[in-house]
């Protein structure tokens, strides 16, 4: 399997998809890749029911007037917690007049009287994770010169600082929030993945049944990064095994074999020719045994039929010479991964190679012939190596992450 890293891309949710409705996925998962990997759920839909999730979070009451669009109505902005980069984490006390600098110093300051965040542009990016484990509106948009707040359609751009990671990288997380949630015009973008086999993915949404609702948002991805090199094969650790030769006048030498190491197959050189007695110091020639395993393979060089056969015992006057084993063939390469990966609570896995097949065992050398005299048995042949490991993946380049969601 390759290890290259999915290329880079960008996925984006539309406004138009997604205003107004809170969408709800199942039954568990939803994933949208930069590179042209989509994994959808069964269903998915909008829910009649949903709230349209402009309330105040912990059951704060908004202004009237303020459970629509509150980011376009100034008589919102006395709920509001401003965000600018102009601001202070500090000192800033959340107002029009003394924003702080950060989206996740605005969450902090949400309390009974401030249900609302609105965020000014940033033409650097706010360059921070955010994360957000309790119901929350964001409004992003805004310009604000000489801290003027005017509500705009222009995405406020959020940069993760944090180089991949996977799901602890992401630009935007919402894990485990039991009520509404909306975030609108902003546009949240994760780093290139640098560590082997690291995923980059800009949002992660987990657990979350309240509803959460996103308008005019966008999520980029960086690259990921390349896989590790898979570790080595093992190394054979079997006995390499030699047939004896044969025994003058009594007995051919004798088929021993090579056992090698499960689940490698053994070798077993042919046994030696052993001529019989005709009477007044006459023989019968015998001709040697084959070597196994005995499948017929062609020598690779050329030069000589490789093929274990033993040794003609008719030819000459001390009978023909044994052949040489086959080669044994090289194992099947592996397969690459059956799935891009694994989604689960934790985040997303990607699916690593299969490992390559097992080298086969050489064919035993052929067996001495007999004439005169016994044959000297033939060598057995090595066993085969172990397969390679399969290549390790690499880094998924995600827009968005959803699991477990509505």
């Amino acid at each position: 399997m390759s290890n290259e890293p999915k290329k880079d891309a960008e996925d984006a949710v539309s406004a138009s998809r997604w205003r107004r409705r809170a969408v709800r996925w199942a039954p568990a998962a939803l994933l949208v890749a930069s590179a042209g990997l989509v994994l959808v759920p069964t269903s998915c839909g909008s829910d009649p029911s949903s709230p349209t999730n402009d309330a105040g979070p912990d059951g704060n009451v908004l202004p009237p007037g303020c459970d629509q669009d509150p980011d376009t109505k100034t008589e919102c902005y006395s709920a509001a917690v401003f965000v600018a980069p102009g601001g202070s984490d500090t000192t800033g006390d959340g107002s029009q007049t003394n924003p702080v600098a950060t989206i996740g110093k605005g969450i902090s300051k949400l309390g009974l009287t401030k249900a609302l965040i609105f965020v000014c542009q940033n033409a650097d990016g706010y360059q921070e994770q955010v994360s957000i484990a309790a119901p929350v509106n964001i409004y992003g948009g805004f310009s604000c010169p000489s801290f003027v707040w005017t509500a705009g359609t222009n995405a406020t751009n959020v940069v993760s600082p944090k180089a991949g990671g996977g799901v602890t990288g992401a630009a935007l997380t919402i894990s485990g929030v039991a009520s509404p949630i909306t975030i609108k015009n902003l546009s949240f973008k994760s780093q290139d993945a640098t560590a082997a086999g690291d995923s980059s993915i800009a949002g992660w949404i987990s657990e979350s049944s309240g509803g959460v609702t996103l308008k005019g948002v966008t999520f980029s991805a960086g690259a990921g990064a390349v896989g590790a090199p898979p570790p080595p094969a093992a190394a054979y650790t079997g006995e390499k095994a030699k047939a004896p030769n044969g025994i003058d006048s009594i007995d051919g030498g004798g088929a021993v074999p090579n056992p090698c190491v499960a689940p490698l197959d053994p070798s077993t050189g042919g046994a030696g020719g052993q001529p019989t007695d005709a009477g007044g110091g006459n023989f019968f020639a015998a001709d040697g045994g084959t070597g196994e395993p005995s499948t017929l393979r062609p020598d690779p060089t050329g030069t000589f039929p490789n093929n274990g056969f033993g040794g003609n015992g008719n030819i000459g006057g001390c009978g023909g010479a044994a052949h040489g084993g086959a080669y044994g063939p090289g194992g099947d390469p592996g397969v690459g991964a059956a799935t891009p990966g694994h989604l689960a609570a934790t985040g997303w896995t990607p699916a690593v190679g299969a490992p390559g097949g097992n080298g086969h065992t050489a064919q035993g050398g052929g067996g001495g012939a007999g004439y005169n005299a016994p044959g000297g048995g033939g060598g057995a042949g090595s066993c085969g190596g172990f397969g390679g490991a399969g290549g390790n993946a690499g880094g998924s380049s995600i827009a968005l992450l959803v699991f477990n969601t509505r």
